[in-house]
């Protein structure tokens, strides 16, 4: 018999991932995936509990199902029962992304480095900053995003011109929780991308 995960263990970890990503206050991994209001009898009442039914099918495990919401929410899908051929490819991308992300990180910090502006222009609010418009314009991944913030924490200076996206920005904050890098390792590989900017910088 196939292994699942109970349809009721796939909501709570849908609604537990939802609230993460949208509340400032809540932490799904310190909760284990478990929430208010995601009780069996609130399963019940629910008009989409089938769906659920059926991803908790494609799941072996917890882990694995909070893993496919982590992806869909990270790649702002917020509900990816809706379409399960993208939600599966939002997880597909994913997991690619964890597996190489020192590439990853590397690549997406080469792109940054090839406009040729200093990092203060990079994350500057005098104007939407450039690396945010990087990422809207899907030139760098929202991981590489959140790692540079949770080494130097500029999403604070973000918070008064980001009126507009706000829930982009508690998005790359919140998904820090998910994203397991050696530290030491991508702060050199960042302090040498910051380096770069100020030799091309100085050049023009």
């Amino acid at each position: 018999m196939t292994k699942m995960i109970a349809p009721e263990r796939c909501f709570q970890l849908y609604l537990s991932i939802k609230t993460h990503f949208s509340n400032e206050k809540y932490d799904a991994i310190k909760y284990n995936g478990r929430i208010k209001n995601a009780t069996i009898d609130d399963f019940n009442k629910r008009n989409d509990k089938a769906l659920f039914t059926v991803a908790s099918r494609k799941f072996d495990d917890t882990k694995h199902a909070a893993s496919f919401f982590v992806a869909n929410f990270a790649y702002g899908n917020t509900y990816p029962l809706d379409d399960e051929e993208k939600a599966f490819k939002f997880y597909t991308q994913w997991q690619r992304n964890r597996q190489s992300l020192t590439k990853m990180f590397r690549d997406d910090l080469d792109y940054l480095a090839s406009k040729k502006i200093s990092y203060e222009e990079l994350i500057s609010t005098d104007k939407i900053p450039p690396l945010f418009v990087a990422y809207k314009s899907g030139k760098i991944n929202i991981e590489t995003l959140t790692i540079m913030n949770a080494l130097e924490n500029f999403s604070d200076r973000w918070k008064s011109i980001f009126h507009l996206w706000k829930d982009d920005l508690l998005r790359i904050r919140k998904l820090e929780s998910f994203i397991k890098f050696d530290e030491a390792k991508f702060q050199q590989i960042y302090s040498d991308f910051k380096e770069s900017l100020v030799a091309h910088h100085e050049e023009v």
